[in-house]
């Protein structure tokens, strides 16, 4: 079995404004949707447009980085959420900085100094993970 059948790449734009990370229903299907506090009590967030968009649980996403450094992250599924949205606050208080610079833009956990790229696509900042199918 080939490395692309074995693994899953999966984009994930880095969001400033945002205040968790999110993502639709269809980001990697396969793994399953666990229902929460607030997706049981119907809690919601606002998107940038100020629309209303409901939790409707979360996915916890593991896997590595382009450089095979492990990496995971935990999505809050919401409706009407085309792109996986990364929280600048949150990659923060999951004990990173994030680095926007034009030499180069990154991830850098505090602890263990290995950092995770940030690419610029299509007028967004996004960094890529690198999920195992096993793990679907």
């Amino acid at each position: 079995v080939g490395q692309e059948e074995q693994w899953q790449e999966v984009e994930v734009t880095v969001d400033s404004g945002a205040f968790n990370n999110v993502c639709g229903e269809g980001l990697m299907p396969e793994i399953g949707k666990q229902e929460t506090n607030a997706s049981r009590n119907k809690e919601y967030f606002y998107t940038a447009s100020k629309e209303k968009v409901h939790n409707l649980g979360e996915k916890v996403v593991k896997g590595c980085n382009d450089e095979g450094v492990p990496a995971g992250i935990v999505f809050q599924v919401v409706e009407k959420v085309q792109d996986n949205l990364a929280s600048v606050r949150k990659i923060c208080e999951a004990g990173n900085s994030v680095v926007f610079d034009s030499s180069g833009s990154y991830i850098r956990n505090k602890a263990s100094g290995k950092c995770t790229k940030i690419e610029q696509k299509n007028g967004n900042y996004i960094f890529k993970m690198w999920v195992h199918k096993s793990s679907f």
